[in-house]
């Protein structure tokens, strides 16, 4: 195990590539963050011995679940595999979660090793950066390297410590936390299906990449796991009883395997992103839900009642694959040790390419209001050709796609998800700054270059599923409206005025 734990920058440095280096070459750097959290742990352990909490099969429940700020529509499948049979490729190609049983991890000897115990022997004698919180919910996180967060309205909602800890310290309070005098949760009605989970006085958890030997020595066969064996992230993810993580998504195709207890995620397709509403992509909050679906706010964010997901429990051994772009929440029910493989997605490679592309193809030394034409014009050309190629090969798509002005129509929905309950609140402002400030200045042969660019960009987005492709589509908008303004305060003025 590592000291030091994978930090957000580290691993957006991994996933991508793209908007740094567009904007790096216009000399604004942007640090992007495509950040996953994945983390949680409940009640307490012996410290010496981890077992699985539950063991036992209740009924099977029935669906759909209704909650205040989500409805769960079904349980993630499960399927029952062989250790030698091949899954990555098969699971990433299928691109819907499931849970496996009896696959390679089922031979791991870390499944009957890894008590807390054992943990703590292989540890060094401090942890660096453990996330401490008196609250249970950690995120949404804040990446003070990204665009907005330049912006002084722009705060960080729900900060957490970090902390260095005497790992023995550490093992013990996660294995026999302090229970809350009270209980939020002991309320007449059902909130979540987390309800029964002991309240703590505080919580901790740690994550950070696996490179102890001897751990990673207890995790073999593993190369199965690696969709990219030269750019594979391997994590354990160790915390107590009711340890919540924050909605968000990961651009990179996921296994994650429950070593020890249980663990519980609640997953939201794609599609469901408008009813979470993300996070600006330059928000240092970028990759995680504006929504908190725990204190359901329906004035705020009524789209929540519309809100669905699935649901996937985890024991010991049992790998669940989550496909890029997929919306997870998670929940530690015991005291928790996990571990998880990301490799780098298609999707991911194919938006930085798309992102090179523009780099190569623009003029860096255009006026800055010829840049912000460029930028509008790109996307809107883009967004034109992608309709115009879903539209000839399904003629009843009743998406943007289908709207008489299908760029207006895109940028609108997407400020309305990112950035309108930013502006309400006061945290960016979407006000014009000068009467011409969209006013186009572009020659033909500006047109020219910008038509050639976004023909590329539409071929690498027309194929890619709606849920997906609207939210790098959005990526890129935004990435567009930072470098056509120069200025991250501008973005949103001119995604809400100049379309």
């Amino acid at each position: 195990m590592s000291t030091t734990p994978k930090s957000p920058a580290k691993k957006e440095q991994k996933s991508s590539g793209l908007v740094p280096k567009l904007l790096a070459a216009t000399a604004v750097i942007v640090a992007v963050v495509l950040f996953c959290l994945q983390a949680s742990e409940p009640s307490p352990v012996s410290s010496s011995v981890v077992t699985e909490a539950s063991s036992s099969v209740d009924a099977e429940p029935s669906y759909p679940q209704k909650y205040p700020g989500y409805t769960v529509v079904d349980a993630v499948p499960r399927k029952e595999w062989a250790p030698t049979k091949p899954f990555a490729k098969e699971l990433s190609k299928q691109a819907t979660p499931v849970i496996l049983s009896n696959t390679v991890a089922t031979e791991w000897p870390a499944l009957k090793k890894w008590s807390l115990d054992y943990l703590k022997q292989r540890t060094p004698d401090t942890i660096n950066n453990v996330y401490q919180h008196t609250r249970a919910r950690f995120g949404p996180l804040f990446r003070p390297k990204k665009p907005m967060a330049s912006i002084s309205s722009v705060v960080w909602g729900n900060p957490h410590n970090m902390i260095d800890m005497n790992s023995t310290e550490f093992f013990h309070r996660i294995s026999s936390p302090k229970l809350a005098a009270s209980s939020p949760r002991s309320q007449s009605r059902r909130v979540s299906p987390f309800d029964s989970i002991p309240v703590a006085e505080e919580y901790l958890y740690y994550t950070g990449d696996l490179n102890t030997p001897s751990l990673v020595a207890d995790l073999q066969p593993m190369q199965e796991m690696l969709l990219t064996p030269e750019r594979p992230s391997v994590n354990i993810w160790i915390g107590q009883a009711g340890v919540l993580t924050h909605t968000h998504l990961d651009t990179y195709d996921n296994f994650f395997v429950q070593i020890a207890n249980r663990k519980t995620f609640l997953l939201f397709p794609p599609g469901q992103s408008a009813n979470l509403h993300p996070y600006p992509f330059l928000h240092p909050s970028h990759g995680q839900a504006q929504a908190d679906i725990d204190a359901a706010d329906l004035g705020r964010f009524p789209r929540l009642a519309d809100l669905e997901c699935y649901i996937a429990e985890l024991h010991p051994g049992d790998m669940l694959y989550i496909p890029p772009l997929w919306w997870h929440y998670v929940v530690a029910l015991d005291t928790s040790v996990s571990v998880n493989v990301w490799s780098v997605s298609q999707q991911q490679d194919a938006f930085d390419s798309v992102i090179n592309t523009i780099v190569r193809g623009v003029n860096h030394q255009w006026e800055q209001k010829t840049k912000r034409s460029a930028a509008r014009f790109l996307l809107q050309r883009t967004t034109e050709m992608i309709a115009r190629y879903v539209i000839s090969k399904n003629s009843s798509v009743s998406g943007w796609e289908a709207e008489a002005d299908p760029a207006r129509t895109f940028v609108q929905r997407l400020f309305e998800e990112r950035y309108a309950p930013l502006t309400a609140s006061g945290e960016l402002s979407d006000e014009l700054p000068s009467k011409d400030f969209c006013k186009m200045a572009l020659t033909n042969a500006h047109k020219n270059t910008l038509n050639k660019l976004a023909k590329t960009a539409a071929e690498a987005f027309r194929t890619v599923s709606p849920g997906n492709r609207d939210l790098w589509l959005g990526n890129l908008a935004e990435s567009l409206a930072y470098w056509g303004n120069g200025d991250v305060s501008l973005a949103a003025p001119l995604l809400k005025h100049c379309f």
